[in-house]
């Protein structure tokens, strides 16, 4: 792919967001005040665009956007002010680019260019230039002889079209340069000046410098690397070994050497000495294999032996980079990189103080300014769940979403709600290459960071774990530990926002927040991609209840979910809606409530058993009903009613991996509800009472003939004695 290609590539994703229908158009003031600078000065910085008209970047992004403003897509960054030019238009931008210095022409093929180190063809036998003189040259063949040439019948063959160049591949050889020799060599080449000038020498050996000196002063080139010892470059080169042993060496790397056997090289030579006994020739030597050996690719010999991993690990780093390749994005929300890691601590209850165990840490940075976007902390291992609420997260702070997400190929990742939410919110996903774990080197380097600043240093942290034979139980981190799961969440959130968002990172020589900053303002505002925490929203990171996503709807029951729940909402008397599939969605913080989308609007439906059981978690929901079930095996598919829930609850008590999972939900309930991005609100029990209350009073009343009224019709309320039977279900 060309420059122009890339640059245009580059500045096109840039101009994304401002091609969306909802982008605002520019002020038609803004915009004329823009077309009068631009005609005044044809050509402008977007710089001196900013000053001189007195714009915004949004506005200047979304003329050029719009065809109204020519800008050098194909030359200079739109990211980068400074450099980026606008144009009055395209005959302007051509006319700029006309002017631009070509680039040096190459030299013609047949044009007589004398220089020592040229291979040229003459008398059809292939020559080197070893020596220009003023009148004749000293030309050497590829078998040691020299001539000498007089230039003027170089000229003269040379307009005869008798004289021939030699290919392009030959023609230039690289000059001497210091890197071509060692600090030895280049010292003795410092005493052999010091000899010749002082006279020093033996007189055999300050006659071959005088000669070197006077040579390489004829043919202009340095006279001190001629005084440099070619040691190296003598001796016979040619290869020893006939046709038949080099196949048999080769035949040895590629079936014994090359293979998942990975055999060492002693026992390549036995198979070596082997086959060569048997065809009848002499064995090369042990070296002599070990050397062909050593000339394989690194990759290709790690890759037969030892796999596509090991063959990455030992593969070399990409050190440099061209100038016109983003390295990290063009602006911030441009890349944002999301990944997991269970952090290493032990956490205990804030309730009980019992230990729970190591939690999961989700994060989100941004690639370009190294910011951290988005924190959740849960016990709950990576899920669907994870991703939707550090999505949650990013909105909650920056109230934004990102253009595209850089993942790795995680089951979570590669769901159907995630990748259904990413292009409803019109987010591209970008999945990293499976077993390369540099290509999310922004993000694995931030977990490192924040262990070795934050998390090692804590109480009941698991670095001694790591070497599990010098760990004695006094100083096991499960007897240590003493931070809960909101403190540990806090800390991460005060470190991350904080602490490492104003310290100056070493890849932007300024801070992330700084960066954060400077980035906003000059890639524009972008207010039409502003997204708020609201309800609707919340709504659309809730996960579909199965993979169709559907469910059939009874006017009578609701809709039924997880085999033996029935959830009901009042838009079901709708005749319209009866025994038709609706989309539905669950809420993971609160089981007790479903979304249903009737009408192109999302409506809570509300299970009257969960209900009454108060908040809890689908996960809480789960281990209830396989508790249930494990109770009583006939229930299967039965639908559960509230006595029975009831009945069930007065008898349950949660222990062992069910007690420690309960805790861990209620920890996990208890932060996030406090920090608004647990259920959607209102919940089920809430949303009961409202709408009954509703239904209750838009009822006209009804005459009655007995002096005693008759009761309200209550679905969730319960009467004191059976409050009171039914624990609480919050302390499992």
């Amino acid at each position: 792919m060309s420059f122009g290609s890339r640059r245009r590539i580059e500045n096109t994703l840039f101009l994304e967001d401002y091609l969306h229908p909802s982008a605002e158009a520019c002020p038609v003031d803004v915009e004329t005040r823009i077309q009068d600078a631009i005609a005044e000065q044809p050509v402008l910085y977007l710089t001196e665009l900013y000053e001189q008209a007195n714009c915004q970047p949004d506005d200047a992004f979304k003329l050029i956007a719009d065809g109204l403003l020519v800008a050098d897509m194909d030359g200079a960054s739109l990211s980068e002010p400074s450099r980026c030019r606008v144009f009055r238009d395209r005959a302007v931008r051509d006319f700029e680019h006309a002017r631009r210095p070509l680039p040096p022409a190459q030299p013609i093929a047949g044009i007589l260019d004398i220089r020592v180190g040229m291979r040229l063809k003459y008398d059809h036998t292939p020559y080197s230039v070893a020596l220009v003189g003023l009148q004749q040259i000293v030309l050497s063949g590829d078998d040691g002889s020299s001539i000498e040439v007089s230039i003027d019948t170089l000229e003269q063959l040379a307009g005869n079209l008798i004289q021939e160049m030699a290919p392009a591949t030959e023609v230039n050889r690289a000059p001497a340069c210091l890197s071509d020799f060692t600090e030895g060599e280049l010292r003795t080449a410092l005493s052999r000046q010091l000899g010749v000038s002082a006279k020093s020498l033996p007189g055999r050996s300050l006659r071959r410098c005088l000669k070197k000196i006077t040579l390489a002063r004829t043919s202009g080139t340095d006279e001190l690397l001629a005084l440099v010892p070619r040691t190296r470059d003598r001796g016979n080169r040619t290869p020893r070994l006939t046709t038949e042993q080099s196949d048999l060496i080769a035949e040895i790397i590629r079936e014994d050497h090359l293979t998942s056997r990975s055999p060492n090289k002693r026992a390549c030579y036995r198979r070596l000495v082997v086959l060569a006994d048997k065809k009848g020739i002499k064995a090369p030597s042990y070296p002599t294999l070990i050397n062909h050996i050593k000339e394989l690719p690194q990759s290709q010999s790690d890759r037969a032996r030892h796999g596509k991993r090991v063959a990455y690990q030992n593969a070399e780093f990409v050190n440099v980079l061209y100038f016109d390749t983003p390295i990290h994005g063009s602006r911030p929300f441009q890349y944002v990189h999301m990944d997991h890691t269970q952090v290493d601590i032990e956490l205990v209850c804030s309730r009980t103080g019992k230990n729970l165990g190591r939690p999961w840490l989700s994060l989100a940075i941004d690639a370009f300014t190294r910011r951290i976007l988005g924190i959740y902390l849960s016990y709950d291992p990576p899920s669907y769940r994870s991703n939707m609420m550090l999505l949650r997260d990013i909105v909650r702070r920056h109230r934004r979403l990102p253009q595209m997400i850089v993942v790795d190929n995680g089951a979570d990742f590669r769901c159907e709600n995630f990748d259904l939410f990413a292009q409803l919110m019109g987010i591209h996903l970008r999945y990293r290459p499976a077993g390369q774990p540099r290509s999310g080197a922004v993000m694995e380097r931030i977990f490192g960071t924040l262990n070795t600043e934050y998390i090692h240093n804590l109480a009941g942290n698991t670095k001694a774990t790591k070497v599990v034979r010098q760990t004695t139980g006094k100083f096991l981190p499960s007897r240590l530990a003493e931070w809960d799961l909101e403190a540990l969440y806090y800390g991460i959130q005060y470190w991350a926002t904080e602490y490492y968002d104003q310290c100056d990172h070493p890849a932007l020589d300024l801070s992330p927040r700084e960066a954060f900053t400077r980035g906003m303002a000059q890639s524009g505002e972008r207010r039409h991609r502003i997204v708020t925490l609201t309800k609707d929203f919340m709504i659309l990171t809730c996960p579909f209840v199965d993979r169709q996503g559907r469910r059939k709807v009874d006017r009578q029951r609701g809709i039924k979910v997880n085999d033996r729940y029935h959830y009901w909402c009042p838009e079901f008397r709708d005749p319209k809606i009866d025994k038709t599939h609706v989309p539905v969605r669950y809420d993971p913080w609160d089981a007790s409530t479903v979304y249903v989308q009737i009408d192109k609007r999302w409506v809570p439906a509300v299970c009257k058993t969960l209900a009454s059981l108060g908040i809890m978690t689908d996960t809480e929901r789960a281990a209830l009903s396989q508790e249930y079930t494990k109770r009583h095996p006939n229930s299967a598919g039965v639908e559960v009613t509230t006595q029975r829930m009831s009945e069930f609850l007065r008898t349950f008590t949660p222990q062992g991996a069910m007690a420690l999972e309960l805790e861990r939900q209620a920890e996990n309930r208890h932060l996030y509800q406090t920090l608004g991005l647990a259920a959607t609100v209102p919940t089920g029990t809430a949303w009961l009472l409202e709408h009954h209350d509703a239904q209750v009073a838009a009822t006209p009343p009804v005459p009655q003939t007995n002096p005693v009224s008759a009761p309200k019709p209550n679905m969730i309320q319960r009467s004191s004695s059976s409050t009171d039977d039914l624990p609480d279900f919050d302390i499992f």
